[in-house]
Parts: C-alpha cells; structure tokens; sequence
C-alpha cells in the first residue's frame, strides 16, 4: 500500500465522500427558522421567534404610537417564551468540590 502524499490525499477525499453519502437529508435551518417565528406584530406584521422576551417586543412596540402591547401581540404568551418562570421552592446551595 502506497503512503505517499497523493495516496494519502486521495484516502481523504474517498473518507470526506463516504461521510458526505452517510448524512440524509437537507441540512437546511430555513423551514425550522420559520417555524419559530410564531409571535407576529399585529401592526406592521413583522415576525419574532418564539423565545422573544417582553422586552423586546416592547422595544418594537416603540416604533407603533399610541399601540397597546395586548393589541400588537394578541397571541404573545409568557409561558411560551424561552424562560419560564421558577417555581417557589429553595435552591440547593453550591457545594465547594474538595480538593486532592
């Protein structure tokens, strides 16, 4: 078997087409993007990811005078968004790893 650089490169490129040929379907983010984009600006229709915060509509909402945020985000839920809310309980406190 041939070690030189020519054989060595036509191995890799034979190992980069077996892995290409291994992976299915698209790889794409655009359909999934989309899908995300559920919160929509009744006002101008401009769409947000799900994971917006308050604050950032709040922040497009500026740009809309005299616009209620109820009124431009009929469909925003809190609950919804990326962060949830924790419930009432105690944190465990961090423990100090012991040293060796």
């Amino acid at each position: 078997m041939p070690s030189g650089n020519g054989a060595r490169a036509k191995q890799t490129r034979e190992r980069k087409l077996k892995e290409a040929a291994k992976k299915k379907g698209p790889t794409s983010q655009l359909k999934v993007n989309e899908a995300a984009a559920n919160i929509q600006c009744s006002v101008c229709r401009q769409t947000f990811l799900c994971t917006s915060n308050e604050t950032t509509l709040r922040d497009h909402l500026n740009r809309h005078d005299g616009v209620e945020f109820a009124t431009a985000f009929p469909t925003w839920d809190p609950e919804a968004s990326g962060k949830k809310k924790k419930t009432g309980g105690a944190a465990e406190p961090d423990k100090p790893k012991a040293r060796t």
